[in-house]
């Protein structure tokens, strides 16, 4: 069987999917994180976010709560625990 394609298709309105850009841990409670693209409502939800890693230190795996002014950028905020300094950490 052979198929043929009779019609161009625009590749320009195909759109690369949201990426992480970059997270930073702006102190022992805190860390943003800062999306490629504006994201939806469903990216404030804490449930989606977990930290893990020797550097979640005695932090709950998921965050307390979640905001953003922008869209792009997402603050994690935990109301108990702390970090440990200079351990790694992974966000997913």
């Amino acid at each position: 069987m052979r198929f043929v394609l009779n019609e161009l298709v625009d590749l320009s309105a195909i759109q690369a999917l949201p990426a992480v850009s970059s997270v930073s841990v702006t102190d022992g409670t805190h860390v943003d994180v800062n999306f490629s693209q504006v994201m939806g409502a469903t990216a404030g939800d804490q449930t989606k976010y977990t930290i893990s890693g020797l550097g979640m230190g005695t932090l709950n795996a998921n965050p307390d709560s979640v905001a953003t002014a922008d869209n792009l950028t997402y603050t994690l905020t935990w109301n108990a625990g702390l970090m440990l300094n200079g351990q790694a950490i992974t966000i997913t």
